[in-house]
């Protein structure tokens, strides 16, 4: 879809960082851990028109894009490609704040709004069932486990788990 008007990206589209900084206790200096990305914040869109045909395509085709309705559960992140959020790996925004219509004199109106960086965090899998241990060392049996077994084997019976050995 072509955008009526120009589009400008004003202020943000940077790429943050999470950094834990300790300083140690009586010395000079500070241990530094890096903690990955932060979500970039602060990113201004201002698109702008000059003809009443320009405002009009932008309400009828990019507003209902920009906006969330009350009832949305789960609104959904606009694809931004701008050369500025592309180098700093932000593919997806969403909207904070919608700004007004306003108008700047001179047949010059503009629409700005707040945006955020939209990242979903990578999917975990915590669900995954326990390995079998690497190595299979022979479990320590009980007295009792050892005369159980002593007496399955006396009398000729098997008992799955306690006397394997057994064959018919």
């Amino acid at each position: 879809m072509r955008n009526p008007g120009i589009f400008k990206l004003l202020d943000g589209g940077g790429r943050p960082y999470k950094w834990m900084i300790n300083d140690p206790p009586g010395m000079q200096g500070a241990y530094v851990f890096y903690r990955g990305w932060k979500l970039s914040d602060n990113i201004k869109l201002q698109f702008q028109f000059w003809l009443p045909e320009q405002i009009d395509l932008y309400y009828q085709n990019y507003d209902p894009l920009l906006s969330y309705d009350a009832r949305k559960l789960n609104p959904r992140p606009i694809v931004a490609y701008h050369p500025v959020l592309f180098y700093s790996g932000i593919t997806s925004i969403f909207i904070k704040e919608k700004g007004p219509l306003k108008d700047l004199g001179g047949q010059l109106w503009t629409v700005t709004h707040d945006a955020c960086e939209f990242r979903k965090p990578p999917r975990l899998n915590v669900t995954t069932e326990a390995e079998e241990p690497k190595t299979r060392a022979p479990v320590a049996q009980t007295r009792i486990q050892r005369e159980n077994e002593q007496l399955a084997i006396t009398a000729g019976i098997a008992i799955p788990g306690i006397n394997s050995r057994i064959e018919d």
